[in-house]
Order: C-alpha cells, then structure tokens, then sequence
C-alpha cells in the first residue's frame, strides 16, 4: 500500500497492473488510461468507480469530463 503521493504517482507512471493507495487525491479518471478498473475503499465497504451509469453508489451517469475527486468526496467524504 502506498502512503505518500510519489510514490504512488512513480507506480501508475511505472505501468504497475495493480495499485492500491490511501492518495485519494489521484483519484480521476484518466487513471482509465492506465488500469481497467478503479476501486474505493470506504469504511471497509469496496466500490467500483467507472464511467457511465453503472456505478451503484451514485445515479450520475459519469464521463470523462467529470471531476471525479469532487464527485467522491462529496458523496462519500461528508459523513467521515
């Protein structure tokens, strides 16, 4: 697990398959580019963030252009 931003950065940039971090401020969603699935770990519950309307912990249909950062903590970050 990654704790500071670097290095978490260095791996994605390193084309590592699998990158598990607390950097929550990378989350966007050109990580696509470099992995098939993005995943958050909230409170010991696991959600699948992907673009389009399957995501099932939001009723936004999710693009690209999006901010996705924003769009996390708003949701899940308000009650932490």
């Amino acid at each position: 697990m990654c704790k500071n931003y670097a290095d978490t950065l260095m791996l994605i940039k390193d084309g590592v398959t699998h990158v598990h971090t607390t950097q929550i401020a990378l989350i966007s969603f050109d990580l696509l580019e470099h992995f098939d699935k993005i995943f958050l770990n909230v409170n010991g519950e696991v959600y699948a963030l992907g673009l389009g309307n399957t995501n099932t912990w939001t009723d936004k249909n999710l693009r690209v252009e999006h901010n996705l950062l924003k769009i996390v903590t708003a949701h899940f970050l308000t009650d932490l």
